[in-house]
């Protein structure tokens, strides 16, 4: 269940990030979006790296007990859901007047006329007056700093999980069941190796920051790199869940005899029980 809520979720802010189309501009020590899709996109990538910690918690809660019931689990991702939330409203207190930003922006990179409606038509800027301001500094330590220590904790979870999946924890697991938990902690590990587009991104950010480098290509790259992530993960689950394929599958190629059997395996793994090979 976890998994399906974060393939949506997925899904959904890849659709955002190719509506707004968001392009990272510094301009001194202001801090600028230009959007050129039809909407803005607001998005703490720090909830990704806790939407993976969670699912790994979710695993080994259910090794080691049983499966959570559904109101629990909206719970979780309720409370999970809080600190960004938190986060968003600090970071969106601080966001200065669009008018004085357009000022900025054409005064710091008047080579790429911005101000010229015949070029650009009329540019829709966001950001902050200042990266250093307490609000926004909040935000950035917030969306880079946290997902180091949740890493640790990912990979100290993941490994009690396959101690159990060894033998080593609950005895009256049957072995298909084993094999089913043991193939879903193999695409919950590759979806862990996923936020790599996440640091390279980010080493663009501080490098844009800093001054190191420069142009339209780099100002573009950071959040088109990051939203390579909410794109890759609901593939991994498709890919990995036979329920999930079994259904993408069916659309595909119709057949009425499989109908039932893919119902039963996909209501199995929305009860924490997964058909995975």
């Amino acid at each position: 269940m976890l998994i399906l809520n974060f393939a949506l979720c997925d899904f959904f802010s890849s659709l955002a990030g190719l509506l707004a189309l968001q392009k990272t501009v510094f301009s001194g020590s202001s801090l600028t979006y230009i959007f050129h899709g039809s909407c803005g996109y607001v998005s703490s990538y720090f909830c990704y790296f806790l939407h993976v910690l969670i699912s790994f918690l979710h695993r080994y809660y259910i090794l080691d007990r049983i499966s959570p019931e559904p109101v629990k689990i909206l719970r979780l991702c309720m409370i999970a859901y809080i600190p960004s939330l938190i986060f968003v409203l600090v970071y969106l207190s601080d966001l200065a007047d669009e008018e004085a930003l357009k000022k900025v922006v054409y005064s710091f990179h008047q080579k790429y006329f911005y101000h010229k409606k015949e070029l650009w038509g009329e540019v829709v800027i966001a950001g902050n007056l200042s990266v250093w301001s307490p609000s926004t500094f909040a935000a950035i330590i917030y969306m880079t700093i946290p997902c180091f220590p949740i890493y640790a904790v990912i990979v100290i979870f993941r490994y009690r999980a396959l101690k159990i999946l060894d033998g080593r924890g609950r005895t009256t697991m049957s072995k298909s069941t084993r094999t089913s938990h043991k193939q879903l902690m193999k695409a919950l590990t590759i979806q862990a190796i996923v936020p790599i587009f996440w640091l390279t991104a980010s080493s663009l950010y501080l490098l844009l920051l800093f001054q190191l480098v420069d142009g339209a290509i780099f100002e573009n790259m950071p959040f088109r790199i990051m939203e390579c992530m909410p794109m890759l993960t609901p593939l991994i689950s498709l890919y990995f869940v036979r329920p999930y394929r079994s259904v993408i599958s069916g659309w595909i190629v119709p057949d009425p005899f499989i109908k039932p059997v893919i119902l039963s395996a996909l209501l199995s793994t929305l009860n924490g029980l997964p058909v995975v090979q």
